[in-house]
Order: structure tokens, then C-alpha cells, then sequence
């Protein structure tokens, strides 16, 4: 792609078209096909903010990935950090939704290359501040006045009476989706804890509070109050562990093969060899 792009003149790379193609095909951000494909950087602003939203998130999610993918295997953790970055620009003005992306990267980055001790420094400073300290309805206002183009910064977010009415009527509607999606990030971050610090238990009392917290947004899931139970073994609450597992084996009867595993767990933690 970068040989094609290098025989383009200035007035193909300022055609709206080929600029448009060059971006579809997922250029690793600031490569030199990438600032090619941006030479005209007004244009492809104009470009951005004419094409449909499922355009936009299709060619930027492409660059993403191929980014991320380039980070990887070049082990290069600066790219993960400015594909981070460029997912960042790409939620403005949702900073909750951009300061999520931004920190995801370069901590997948870490995770994937088995950078145990870097990864647990930055997961625990993510899943608190991108999950357990938001409140899933504070996220869906936001989300709600960005679809509906209302100006807002990091520091004020005002809907009007008309605007307010409408949030309230839907706030409730979309509750489920905020709480289904903050619970699960928050047991697979707990989850991770146990794969990389199981003996630490500074780290795992973290990870016991966002667990708590996935609990009260859904404590009818069997796999969430097993990740708890082995959380709880782990810093020596065993009688606590007996008691999540329980619930988790009660609650997996109607999943045959879980509700065995559940059930050999239980097993191994009141006989103390978990």
C-alpha cells in the first residue's frame, strides 16, 4: 500500500474518494502511509464529518486493530501507547468513553506480552477508574449527549428540561446494557488478578471490592460469585468462599456441566486444596 500511496500526486491525495479508500484500508496510525493519506488534514476533517457514523467507526476501528496488531509484533509499546491515544480523539467529546480507549491499549499491550508486574500496576488503576468508581446512569448520560450532539466538556455536562425529560424516560431502558457491561469488565478484571497475582493479597482485596461491586449489579450469575469464592480463598476467607460458592452452585443447577464444575469447587474449598 505505502508504493501505491507514494505515486499518488498532491491533487489525488486531496480528492475526497481516494482519500476515503486510502483511510478504509487501515493504515498504521502515524505510518507514512497514514500521514500520506492526511496530507490535506482539512480535507479530511471535512472528510470525517460528512460520511455516516458507521463509516467513521468502521475506518477507525481498522486502524486501530492493524495498529495494535503492528504494536504486538514489533513489540513496540509506544504504538500501543499512540493507538491508544488515537482511539482517545476518536470519542471527543465523551471522556469517560476516550479515556477508557486510551488506557485499553497499551494495558492489552501488557497483558498479551506477559508483562506480569507493569500489568498489574496499570490494571488496577484501570478497572478502578474506568469501572468501579462510574456509575453506570453518570456513563449513559453521557453517551446520551453525545448521540444527541449536546456540547459538553469534562467539567459540565447541563441538559435542559426538555433534554432531561427525554434522558430520564430512556435512562432506564438502557440501564441493563450499563450494568451488564460494567459487571462483566469488572469480574474479567478481577479474573486477571487471579491469573497474575493470585498470592498478593494487597492486590487481591482490589480486585475483592470491584467483584463486590459486579455482585450488586448481578448477583444472579454463577461465574461472578465464583470469581468471588476464589477471591475470598485466596486471602484465607474460606468461610466467605464456602458461602459465594454455594450461591454460585446453586445458581449454575440449570447448566449441567458448570453446575459439576461448581460443584467439585465447593469440594476444594472446604477441603482447603484450591
Amino acid at each position: 500500500m505505502s508504493d501505491y500511496i507514494a505515486q499518488l500526486t498532491i491533487e489525488q491525495l486531496n480528492n475526497f474518494e481516494t482519500v476515503k479508500f486510502l483511510l478504509s484500508c487501515g493504515p498504521v496510525y502515524n505510518s507514512k502511509s497514514y500521514l500520506l493519506a492526511r496530507t490535506n488534514n482539512k480535507m479530511v476533517d471535512s472528510l470525517y464529518s460528512s460520511l455516516p457514523l458507521p463509516v467513521r467507526k468502521k475506518i477507525n476501528n481498522r486502524i486501530i486493530q492493524r495498529t495494535f496488531r503492528e504494536s504486538l509484533d514489533q513489540k513496540n509499546f509506544s504504538l500501543a501507547q499512540e493507538i491508544g491515544y488515537f482511539a482517545y480523539t476518536t470519542w471527543a467529546p465523551n471522556y469517560l468513553r476516550g479515556s477508557n480507549s486510551q488506557a485499553f491499549y497499551p494495558l492489552e499491550y501488557k497483558r498479551l506480552m506477559k508483562d506480569s508486574l507493569s500489568y498489574i500496576q496499570m490494571a488496577r488503576n484501570y478497572y478502578d477508574q474506568s469501572f468501579y468508581r462510574v456509575d453506570p446512569d453518570s456513563l449513559s448520560r453521557i453517551d446520551f449527549a453525545q448521540d444527541r450532539q449536546i456540547q459538553f466538556t469534562r467539567n459540565r455536562l447541563l441538559l435542559d428540561s426538555a433534554q432531561n425529560a427525554d434522558f430520564k424516560s430512556l435512562v432506564s431502558k438502557g440501564r441493563k446494557y450499563y450494568q451488564d457491561d460494567q459487571a462483566t469488565n469488572l469480574n474479567y478484571g478481577a479474573q486477571q488478578i487471579l491469573a497474575y497475582e493470585k498470592n498478593n493479597p494487597e492486590v487481591i482485596f482490589d480486585a475483592i471490592r470491584w467483584q463486590k461491586k459486579t455482585i450488586d449489579l448481578k448477583p444472579d450469575v454463577p461465574a461472578f460469585r465464583y470469581t468471588m469464592a476464589l477471591l475470598l480463598y485466596r486471602v484465607g476467607f474460606y468461610a466467605q468462599a464456602e458461602a459465594e460458592q454455594q450461591k454460585a452452585l446453586e445458581l449454575s443447577k440449570p447448566y449441567k456441566l458448570y453446575h459439576k464444575k461448581m460443584q467439585s469447587v465447593l469440594k476444594q474449598i472446604k477441603s482447603r486444596h484450591l
